[in-house]
């Protein structure tokens, strides 16, 4: 399940935007309580309230709030994916024909907010409710929540408890489905055709580095993967594999690792195709590649990882189909929010809400 990411403190200088209705700018106080009243309806410039319904799932209505929460949730996870590559975020830049940076992060929300509406609502069919102890860890949650990272964020608690909530009733769903004797339970079976529809193989490697381009290091390289290759050639088994791992830990530069799943996207080209050719306990050894010389040992696939991962891709799936298949209403008022804007707003709102968390902090310590 996706976490919030913590609040950043993000230095970026008020716009005239936040002027009050005589002319003057607000103050940082006048701001926040401003906000605190009905934050969606400070931030979307009067257009949306909290409570205006935007859009309707299977028939159960969603907030303005909702939607803005996950929408403030996602521009802050790619903020800080940016930032940590020395960039900055450019709400209006476009990501695909047409589409700006805000608009891909509004149909992040919409699927969002869709995806754990249709989730709940599926529970719900299957009977499941939360237990009294596990209501009274949403309350304690609720109580947990503070002012300034509500502000931050743009929720409430009330919001925050729902989603909690969300949350645990997709862990009792999960757990029903998958049980011994549920419906998509991890049979043999079901997992050797995930296996063989996803081409999942397990394999441990050992990388001698080389630049393609200097012949003497690729040279070099070629060398020690064969001398290498060849001395593991003759062991086999439990002595073949505990070698091949001697020579991993003796590579502490981390050039050796144990690699499990097919991705055609990340995979350095000769690697999968060596791999794929070797049965399960046999040795091999590529060719040259753009990193160097790779060796390799083809395992079994870890079953009890396997498992973890089929649900966890399954009930994804199944979540995805659910939003699918809902009947969703867009109400007039979805089409009034601005992502841009709203998120332009949200940026100068949150250094006004850090600047006053500190203040707070400051104050607190010096009492």
């Amino acid at each position: 399940m996706k976490k919030r990411i913590l609040a950043l403190g993000l230095c970026l200088v008020l716009a005239m935007s936040l002027l009050t209705g005589c002319g003057g700018e607000l103050t940082d106080e006048q701001i926040i309580t401003k906000a605190t009243n009905d934050e969606v309806n400070y931030l979307t410039d009067g257009k949306l309230k909290n409570d205006t319904v935007v859009m309707t799932v299977n028939g159960e209505d969603v907030t303005a709030l909702s939607l803005c929460y996950w929408l403030s949730y996602y521009e802050t996870q790619m903020a800080y994916y940016y930032s940590y590559y020395g960039e900055t975020l450019d709400l209006s830049s476009e990501v695909s024909d047409g589409v700006t940076a805000a608009d891909s992060l509004l149909e992040y929300a919409y699927q969002a907010v869709l995806s754990y509406t249709a989730m709940n609502q599926k529970a719900e069919e299957y009977g499941l409710t939360l237990t009294e102890d596990e209501e009274s860890d949403v309350q304690d949650y609720i109580d947990l929540q503070d002012s300034y990272s509500m502000l931050y964020f743009c929720t409430s608690a009330e919001e925050q408890g729902k989603i909690y909530r969300q949350y645990q009733m997709a862990s009792k769903l999960q757990e029903t489905l998958y049980a011994v004797g549920g419906e998509r339970e991890a049979t043999d079976e079901t997992l050797q055709d995930y296996i063989t529809d996803n081409g999942i193989y397990n394999c441990r490697y050992i990388l001698l580095e080389a630049d393609e381009d200097d012949e003497d290091a690729a040279a070099e390289a070629q060398t020690q993967a064969q001398e290498i290759y060849d001395e593991l050639s003759a062991l086999e088994g439990d002595a073949l594999l505990a070698k091949f791992m001697e020579y991993q830990e003796q590579n502490a530069d981390g050039n050796t690792d144990e690699y499990s799943y097919s991705d055609d996207d990340s995979l350095v080209d000769g690697f999968k195709e060596a791999v794929s050719a070797l049965e399960v306990g046999e040795l091999g050894m590529t060719d040259q590649t753009s990193y160097g010389y790779f060796v390799l040992l083809r395992l079994d696939v870890d079953m009890d990882t396997l498992e973890e991962d089929y649900i966890s891709d399954d009930f994804n799936t199944l979540m995805t189909t659910w939003a699918d298949e809902a009947e969703v209403e867009l109400a007039s008022a979805y089409d009034k929010l601005d992502a841009q804007t709203f998120l332009e707003n949200l940026t100068e709102l949150q250094t006004v809400v850090s600047a006053a968390q500190e203040a707070a902090d400051s104050s607190a310590d010096a009492s």
